[in-house]
Formats: C-alpha cells, sequence, structure tokens
C-alpha cells in the first residue's frame, strides 16, 4: 500500500468519519498496489508488483481478527526513489 506523506511523518488512512456521505472504513483503492506471491519453500516468498513511482510504502500482512489469538498484523515500510 502506498502510504501518504505528511511532512515528517507517513500515514496510511484506515477509516474516515464524517462528511456527507458518513464514516468510511478500510483503505482506499488508491492506496492498494497488487502484488503477486510464489512459494520459494522454506518460509521464503517473492513477492513482485508493477512499476512503483517514488513514494513510502508498505507491506502489511494480515494478522487473525481473533483477539483471543493475539495474533495481530505486521507490517514492513519502505521508500523508492
Amino acid at each position: 500500500m502506498q502510504l501518504d506523506g505528511k511532512g515528517d511523518r507517513r500515514e496510511l488512512e484506515v477509516e474516515s468519519l464524517g462528511g456527507i456521505v458518513g464514516g468510511k472504513s478500510g483503505i482506499r483503492a488508491e492506496a492498494i498496489r497488487k502484488t503477486s506471491v510464489t512459494e520459494l519453500g522454506g518460509n521464503k516468498f517473492q513477492l513482485v508488483t508493477g512499476t512503483l513511482k517514488q513514494g513510502e510504502y508498505i507491506i502489511y500482512i494480515v494478522g487473525s481478527p481473533d483477539r483471543v489469538k493475539e495474533i495481530y498484523g505486521k507490517g514492513y515500510d519502505f521508500s523508492v526513489r
């Protein structure tokens, strides 16, 4: 997903409240970059995406929605210059 640069920080909007249409939750479609994944074996994977333009990005791995399991998502951020 592409992050929004906000001066000295980066941001990913996951919920928007108010406005004419009310609240929205989820990540904006224009922030998502499609990828394909190939398993290489030995807990290794190859991620392939189209050309990324200059900016800030995050690879977010979704965890479990089950709070009892306490499996939270993880994010790996990087820059394209």
